[in-house]
């Protein structure tokens, strides 16, 4: 057998019959082929059962890495959960962004409406018969002094928006 030469070398003579033996004790049946753990068992006489039992080693720079991955952990969580606040505040920025134009859009059309009809109702009153340029100016005044309540109500609005937008901003810086 090609133990019997490893244990010449080491020189731990034996003879078959106590080799044997000895390796019955440390849970070998067949002697055949025998795995180089199973022989350095053998060989320090050490129990199979705290070779197999006993810890790896410790490594620091393992726990180190461990205690950097864990708090690099929390940190990903932490920033995950701003990023998710930022994005929250970004979505009521931009709703109130969105408002404000909504409400800009709005009172620009009235003004122009207003202006538009204005404008056509001056052009009435050097065109056409006397009746007509009555009528157009009549209009026009009417139209010059009327109530602008639509209108007031939109810029209301549009500071109201306005305000609302310069609040979500700030929350968000």
């Amino acid at each position: 057998m090609g133990i019997h030469r490893v244990l010449e070398r080491l020189g731990n003579h034996q003879t078959v019959q106590e080799m044997r033996n000895h390796l019955r004790s440390v849970g070998v049946e067949k002697f055949k082929k025998i795995s180089m753990i199973v022989f350095l068992i053998w060989h320090y006489k050490q129990d199979w059962h705290s070779v197999v039992n006993a810890p790896q080693g410790e490594n620091d720079e393992l726990k180190k890495a461990e205690a950097v991955m864990a708090e690099v952990s929390k940190l990903l969580e932490k920033c995950q959960i701003s990023q998710k606040d930022a994005a929250a505040k970004e979505k009521i920025a931009l709703d109130a962004e969105n408002e404000v134009k909504k409400r800009l859009k709005e009172v620009t059309d009235l003004e122009d409406a207003k202006r538009k009809k204005i404008e056509d109702l001056k052009k009435k009153t050097t065109e056409g018969s006397l009746v007509q340029r009555n009528r157009a100016a009549a209009e026009l005044a009417a139209v010059e002094s009327e109530d602008d309540l639509p209108l007031r109500k939109a810029k209301t609005t549009l500071e109201a928006a306005k305000r609302k937008a310069e609040k979500a901003t700030k929350k968000c810086n």
